[in-house]
This record gives structure tokens, sequence and C-alpha cells, in this order.
């Protein structure tokens, strides 16, 4: 990072190199490296960078998606995204980020449904998924079912009214318990 500061970008992409040979499961290298290919115009190799990125750490690989997503754009290869998503997940299935940034994919391109039905997807695995039904409630409401919108939101608030609740009487239980009066 030094290098880039120092406007010495060729030699910061052989320390991101280096960085991703030593730790070839470690974000920052494969990441770093494609942020400066995108900053020399390097779009496509950038591309193909994140893209291995996604296939060696698919644990992280949400990491990269924004990214992936712009430089696909910019590149004119927009309609290629739901692919990339759509055989990450093929490789993925249990991956819910992956099903996550599949929905939101689906909404950007005005397919209310198919979002929908992947949050709902990602609500099956995992029932307390908070980002699946947070956009759920806005998905529903787009879709104009006001009625399941407020109903995942009345539940979201409840649980965290809930959640507050019990953390002030953890707190109030320890006070009570140290010893002090």
């Amino acid at each position: 990072m030094k290098l880039l500061e120092d406007e010495l970008e060729k030699d910061a992409q052989l320390c991101f190199r280096e960085a991703m040979k030593i730790d070839p499961q470690g974000p920052a290298g494969y990441i770093c490296l494609a942020d400066s290919y995108k900053r020399e115009n390097r779009s496509s190799e950038a591309l193909r960078i994140l893209k291995d990125f996604v296939s060696r750490v698919p644990s992280h690989s949400f990491l990269a998606f924004d990214r992936i997503e712009e430089l696909m754009y910019e590149g004119g290869i927009y309609g290629e995204i739901e692919m990339f998503y759509l055989d990450l997940m093929k490789r993925e299935p249990d991956n819910l980020q992956v099903k996550l940034a599949l929905a939101e994919n689906y909404e950007k391109k005005g397919e209310t449904e198919k979002a929908i039905n992947i949050c709902l997807e990602i609500l099956d695995k995992d029932p307390e998924h908070p980002a699946a039904r947070k956009d759920l409630v806005r998905l529903y409401r787009k879709a104009g079912n006001d009625g399941k919108a407020l109903q995942i939101a009345l539940e979201l608030i409840e649980e965290s009214t809930d959640t507050d609740k019990q953390a002030d009487f953890d707190f109030a239980t320890l006070l009570q318990n140290d010893g002090r009066d």
C-alpha cells in the first residue's frame, strides 16, 4: 500500500501477486491487484483476477461481487452478471451470499418475483437471515404486497425490541450479581 502511495503501481502489483502466492486464501492480494489493474484501465485482467478469487475463496467471494458487477457493467457485459451468479450457485449451492447477490441483481433488472423467490430460498436455509428478511420487506412492497411486507417488518422490529430487552435484562442481572449493593 505504501508503494501505491508513492505512485509505484507496478511495484505494488508485484507485491500483491506475492501476497496471493503466500496466502492464496487471503482476499487482500486479489482485491488490491484487481483495483490496481482497474486504475490502469486493464478491466479484463481485473475481472479475471476477481473471478479467480471467487473460485479459490468462495467463502469470501461476496467481497468481490460489487467490483465484478461494476467491471461487467462498464465492459458492456452486464447481462453476464446473472450467469456469473447462477454458475457460482451451482458450484456453491449453500453460499447464501451468492443467492443474496443474485436476488439483488434480479431486483435491479426489475424481476421482483425472481428476487423474492431467491430470498425465500435463503430463508428456507436460514430462517433468521437478516439481509434476506430486510430485502423481502422492500421486495414485497415493490410487488404491491404490503401485507407481507408489513408482517416481516413488524417481526424484525419485535425481535429487535426483544433483543434490546434481553440485553438490558442481562446487564441488570450482571449488576445485581457482582457483589455490590
